[in-house]
């Protein structure tokens, strides 16, 4: 499975694989190798800053921010409410934003949650530059 994500699966063809864990394998695939890649990011002084969302469905989101340069953003109870999030939204801090599990790109500033988990059902997003 692990060879069929380095040969570079869509998120829908991952996520179409939910039965075999694939979704799963790809945020750890990705995650380690972003661990790896900046060690200096996940280091013993790098910060965990929550991200507060705002909106009907805030109490429904998990988001922070790793250091200067990482932001997770993780539905809670998503099969209860299926997925929709509505206008809720985080504020993503400054820059550009590379969303590592799809690809797509997100500036800094107020970003629907649905956006961001709209191909992924979670978000690794990595700020450009840093």
């Amino acid at each position: 499975m692990l060879a069929k994500l380095k040969n570079g699966l869509s998120p829908e063809e991952i996520l179409a694989r939910m039965e075999d864990g694939l979704p799963k394998l790809w945020v750890l695939f990705k995650a380690l190798h972003l661990r790896r890649a900046h060690p200096d990011w996940f280091g013993k002084n790098s910060t965990y800053l929550p991200i507060a969302a705002k909106g009907p469905k805030q109490d429904h989101l998990i988001a922070y921010q790793r250091g200067e340069n990482v932001v997770v953003v993780a539905p809670r109870w998503n099969m209860k409410h299926s997925g929709n999030s509505g206008p809720t939204a985080i504020e993503l801090p400054a820059g550009q934003w590379n969303h590592l599990l799809t690809d797509e790109m997100f500036e800094g500033g107020p970003q629907r949650a649905q956006d961001l988990l709209k191909r992924f059902p979670v978000a690794l997003l990595t700020r450009n530059g840093g």
